[in-house]
């Protein structure tokens, strides 16, 4: 069956499955047993999905392939729906706000994309609420892409139902009264799905002169780790597993075997000593410097991974001139980052933040 997928990908890519992938296929397929792969960045673990949920399907079994956005699951879906069709196979994603587009989704598809919030969502609203949106859909295949940032980094993490209640509305001038005394600064992360709670998300909604919302109250809940124990099957891949505590823990907690896959050539990667920088003007003409060099002198492509959007903004301005106009800025997970048909060609510049390093393709 795998070479027979491995033929297909040729047909539809233009290239053949490389011995590391494969093995890692086989690897995962090998027992009837959950199973966490350790997959190095770049040895693509997208195609690898592919493989395997196709082998799942055919075997007459659902699969729900979980991603780190919503955005990379409508793209994986999107992009991977010919090599499905090829086996008579359908996917989709649940990333509409729609919910009969949803239900119709689960419905009429053997492969689901979506992020994690958006599967539980529909978990609860089906199971709590009763609004059918499964439909007789079971849960027997999971596949997760950043398995460790799932399972550890925000393995304690709970998506909440919130519902608004009667009256809350009354507190509205109150949120004002107590904003008009309260003007702190404070970093804040981007997270466009989520609420603060305790009102705080009224006064941010104050601060930014937005439309207050009822304050809700948070009544109907799963945990990350709860909502995975749903399946009857768990698979993941990533580019780290974690320690051997780490790996002892999902042991304990999941029941998962692991393997580990080496790279299908050596590493050319090289870490360079750090440079210290004395002001922000010093820092952004040390990477101006180091990217001039690397993409006139030595002829390559740049990416230029920021802590955050500020960073980012701060190097566009930095490098967006005339000198360097191959420039591709990727901010937000709703941002679609724009590379030529052709590939990152040398010469051309990323600057993102650490999304880049979650599930996007750079070819």
């Amino acid at each position: 069956m795998l070479a027979v997928i491995d033929r297909a990908i040729e047909l539809k890519r233009g290239f053949r499955l490389r011995d590391t992938q494969r093995l890692t296929v086989l690897a995962l397929l090998a027992n009837d047993k959950s199973t966490l792969a350790q997959v190095s960045t770049g040895e693509g673990k997208t195609i690898i999905v592919v493989a395997i949920t196709i082998i799942k399907v055919l075997l007459g079994e659902k699969v729900d392939i979980i991603t780190s956005s919503s955005v990379l699951a409508k793209r994986d879906a999107d992009e991977n729906k010919d090599m499905y069709e090829l086996f008579g196979l359908s996917a989709s994603h649940n990333c509409s706000e729609v919910l009969e587009e949803r239900k119709e989704a689960y419905s009429s598809n053997q492969i689901i994309y979506g992020d994690l919030g958006n599967f539980q969502r529909d978990y609860l609203l089906d199971r709590v609420y009763g609004k059918n949106v499964l439909g007789d859909r079971s849960f027997q295949n999971v596949i997760v892409d950043e398995v460790d940032s799932m399972l550890l980094d925000k393995g304690n993490n709970i998506l909440y139902l919130s519902h608004d209640i009667a009256g809350m509305d009354k507190l509205e001038s109150v949120f004002v009264f107590i904003w008009q005394m309260v003007n702190n600064s404070t970093d804040q992360t981007e997270d466009v799905s989520s609420q603060w709670d305790e009102a705080m998300h009224q006064f941010l909604q104050l601060k930014h002169g937005c439309k207050l919302s009822t304050l809700s109250l948070k009544a109907v809940f799963i945990s990350n780790v709860t909502y995975f124990k749903e399946y009857e099957l768990l698979y993941g891949l990533t580019g780290t597993l974690g320690t051997n505590e780490e790996r002892d823990l999902l042991k304990k907690i999941h029941d998962v075997d692991f393997v580990t896959v080496p790279t299908f050539k050596m590493k050319q990667f090289e870490e360079y000593g750090s440079i210290i920088c004395s002001s922000s003007e010093d820092w952004k003409q040390e990477i101006r410097q180091e990217v001039t060099k690397l993409i006139n002198t030595e002829k390559r492509s740049v990416l230029i991974i920021c802590e955050t959007v500020q960073d980012v903004e701060a190097l566009q301005l930095t490098l967006g001139s005339e000198e360097h106009k191959n420039l591709h800025i990727y901010k937000r997970d709703y941002e679609k980052l724009t590379i030529p048909k052709d590939g990152l060609q040398s010469g051309h510049i990323i600057i993102a933040t650490n999304l880049a390093g979650r599930g996007t393709d750079i070819k």
